[in-house]
């Protein structure tokens, strides 16, 4: 678990230090309630999946841009079918998966 992302996600205004990685290294600054590691541990599982989310935005936008573009521009000039650009984005969306 990573406390340090999951307190820069859940608790944006929060201040706090971190001393090593372990919820005892947390050492709390904020007018705010600490929140407890039960709460830090439920968040971690939400904090992984939008990571995942943000990661795979990227990387379909990346190869989108690079991979089926070009395919979409040669459909349009009628050198590629309309079939191959909707396979590579397929491809590509089964490369990068979305979290469940």
């Amino acid at each position: 678990m990573d406390i340090a992302k999951i307190l820069i996600k859940k608790y944006p205004n929060a201040v706090w230090v971190m001393n090593g990685n372990s919820y005892d290294d947390l050492e709390w600054k904020s007018e705010l309630e600490k929140p407890k590691k039960e709460e830090l541990e439920l968040y971690w599982e939400e904090v992984q999946k939008e990571s995942q989310l943000v990661r795979a935005r990227k990387n379909r936008a990346i190869a989108y841009r690079e991979e089926s573009d070009p395919i979409f521009m040669k459909f349009q000039r009628g050198e590629a079918t309309k079939q191959e650009w909707l396979d590579k984005i397929e491809e590509i969306k089964q490369r990068f998966p979305k979290p469940e």
